[in-house]
């Protein structure tokens, strides 16, 4: 599947959570012609220009020959964002959604259950925008918060949580559920900012930075209540969630670029020299069984095999390198 030089810049910055997309005006739905089913953990392979779909299925990448690029799934619905032609669309229970907003898109994110689309565009300033898929309608957001950069997700079915100042000079975590159209403060920050921001099973993992410079990676439940707090934090890239387990990747305390693990607040770090590069903007993804995956390297940065975590025990299982994208999962 050939894609020109524009789709390929435009997949690319999506998959690192930076990227612009060119919308048409279309609404129309029509029929999928066999819309994708896939695992967590799959990945988009890039190479000149071509863009190939491989799904993970026990631990082995199988290519799936589709004439689009999915982007982020649903593992509940089996809906999920795709590129065609240039075009984002989604496939919502079979039929395929084109956006109807001329305006450039960032950062589209299907809720939970994949109903809802959620995404950026740039006016006067960063407007977000939700979708009903099911009528093709759009939501009012009623908000007094402006929020800051893209830091935005969903929480659940019908709430977005998105970080931000009130009217009222709250600086903190607010939630907007669309059905209720009820805007709430659900953590309020007593210092500094946040520059990550993140839902994953459940879990709001965040990164406060202080007015030191000192940074704390935290994670809430859903009732905003702190689970975990973890100081001598330098940089996180990244942050899943397994049950009880954080795995992060970054740098910890004076530690180098790594993947680690926090559990009854112990830290461990679980990469030393094998692969000797991580590519860390790439990020981390899941297996669906309770493993970690990243991306890594020998010799080069850019050019990745994938490789898992399994018991606290690092094993390839891609070893031809490559330019890979993890499909986002939710």
């Amino acid at each position: 599947m050939k894609i020109n030089k524009l789709l390929k810049k435009s997949i690319k910055y999506f998959l690192i959570i930076s990227s612009v997309f060119l919308i048409s005006c279309n609404n129309s739905k029509e029929l999928m012609d066999n819309p994708l089913k896939m695992n967590s953990g799959s990945i988009v392979k890039e190479n000149l220009g071509n863009y190939e779909f491989y799904d993970l299925i026990n631990n082995s990448y199988n290519k799936i020959e589709s004439n689009n690029v999915p982007l982020s799934y649903d593992i509940k619905s089996n809906n999920y964002i795709f590129n065609e032609e240039g075009k984002i669309k989604v496939n919502y229970f079979g039929k395929k959604v084109t956006l109807d907003n001329e305006k450039e898109v960032i950062t589209p994110k299907l809720s939970l259950g994949g109903n809802y689309i959620l995404y950026f565009i740039r006016e006067d300033f960063l407007k977000p925008v939700i979708k009903d898929l099911s009528n093709s309608k759009f939501i009012e957001i009623k908000s007094n918060v402006a929020i800051s950069g893209y830091l935005v997700d969903w929480l659940n079915e019908d709430t977005i949580i998105y970080y931000g100042i009130d009217k009222e000079k709250n600086n903190g975590l607010f939630i907007y559920n669309i059905k209720e159209k009820e805007e709430t403060l659900l953590y309020k920050l007593d210092i500094g900012f946040i520059e990550l921001l993140k839902v994953s099973n459940n879990k709001i993992s965040f990164v406060q930075v202080k007015e030191n410079h000192d940074k704390i990676l935290k994670v809430l439940d859903e009732e905003g209540k702190i689970e975990n707090e973890i100081g001598n934090v330098l940089d996180i890239k990244d942050v899943e969630i397994i049950d009880d387990t954080l795995y992060i990747l970054g740098k910890i305390e004076n530690n180098n670029y790594s993947l680690y693990k926090y559990k009854n607040k112990i830290i461990k770090r679980l990469i030393y020299d094998f692969p000797k590069i991580i590519n860390l903007d790439k990020g981390l993804s899941t297996d669906g069984n309770g493993n970690i995956l990243f991306m890594g390297s020998e010799e080069n940065y850019n050019l990745n095999g994938i490789y898992l975590c399994e018991d606290e025990t690092i094993s390839i299982i891609n070893n031809i390198e490559g330019n890979y994208y993890f499909i986002e999962f939710k």
